[in-house]
């Protein structure tokens, strides 16, 4: 049983785990960490945390549920996945992924057209606006 395994049963943290993460990021697995039932999307330097069930509800043929560790925007280092794409249309992207509904709701500061290239790019069927 590694500590990791111990402290997560006694729910204590393990501080010399804590300092070696600071001094080596990689010393643990996503695996070791709890961590993995999160995606970490980086959408041109905003970062959106989402829960790797939520993904896996995603329709097939978007661009979400094409998504693995293989991917080309994937990065390995820092275990996200990156995309130089507007980050304040994302923030709705999913918001519209995640919902049962067929309507995307944003700002009306947003032009509909931005939004709906967004909605092609992640490969997302045309909602109502």
């Amino acid at each position: 049983m590694s500590m990791v395994e111990i402290n997560r049963s006694t729910g204590e943290k393990n501080a010399d785990l804590l300092r070696s993460l600071y001094l080596d990021p990689m010393a643990a697995s996503v695996e070791e960490l709890g961590f993995h039932e999160r995606v970490v999307f980086n959408i041109r330097g905003v970062r959106h945390e989402v829960l790797k069930s939520s993904l896996e509800k995603a329709p097939e043929g978007c661009l979400f549920a094409q998504l693995d560790q293989n991917h080309q925007n994937y990065d390995k280092i820092k275990d996200e996945f990156y995309f130089d794409r507007n980050p304040a249309i994302f923030v709705h992207i999913w918001d519209f992924l995640s919902s049962a509904e067929a309507e995307a709701h944003v700002p009306s500061n947003i032009c509909p057209d931005a939004v709906l290239r967004e909605l092609r790019f992640w490969k997302l069927k045309d909602p109502i606006l």
